[in-house]
């Protein structure tokens, strides 16, 4: 268990400590099915507000692969960052799919080398480094919604 503070979102990424040296080795992320208002969409990130309670993820089992990993019990089925009284998962209104892996592999659609980082992530922080806020999203000032490559939505990337 642990306390995380409210009104903030969080993405949980996996490493391992491997080798003589110790070196940290990135497994995976935690992604999360979006609910069925988002048929098909997945998410990397939940977030708290002040009405939640304590989530319980469940046993999680971390791939060693590098593809994507989700815990027991979904997140989004037990938080309401809106508070509107409707959890996440079930909300029509919740922002959704910042997980681009349209092929269903396991792995981000721009992850050609399957090493568990885009593949513009040139210092394996788990952002696209063109991504200066740390929100998901590449910045840029085209707000359409439809392209992904663009910053126009709530995100995730590494905590």
């Amino acid at each position: 268990m642990m306390e995380l503070p409210v009104e903030e979102c969080y993405t949980m990424s996996f490493t391992a400590h491997t080798g003589q040296e110790m070196m940290d080795e990135f497994l995976d992320f935690m992604v999360l099915d979006c609910g069925p208002e988002h048929m098909g969409e997945s998410d990397d990130q939940f977030c708290l507000s002040d009405g939640d309670e304590p989530v319980d993820l469940g046993i999680v089992t971390v791939n060693s692969d590098h593809s994507f990993t989700s815990p027991m019990n979904n997140p989004l089925e037990e938080v309401d960052f809106d508070e509107d009284g409707i959890m996440d998962f079930d909300d029509p209104d919740y922002v959704c799919g910042n997980v681009e892996d349209d092929n269903h592999d396991g792995y981000y659609d721009d992850d050609m080398d399957h090493d568990g980082f885009h593949d513009d992530d040139m210092n394996f922080d788990g952002f696209h480094d063109g991504d200066m806020d740390h929100d998901g999203f590449h910045d840029g000032g085209d707000m359409d919604r439809d392209d992904p490559n663009h910053d126009d939505k709530m995100g995730g990337g590494m905590m």
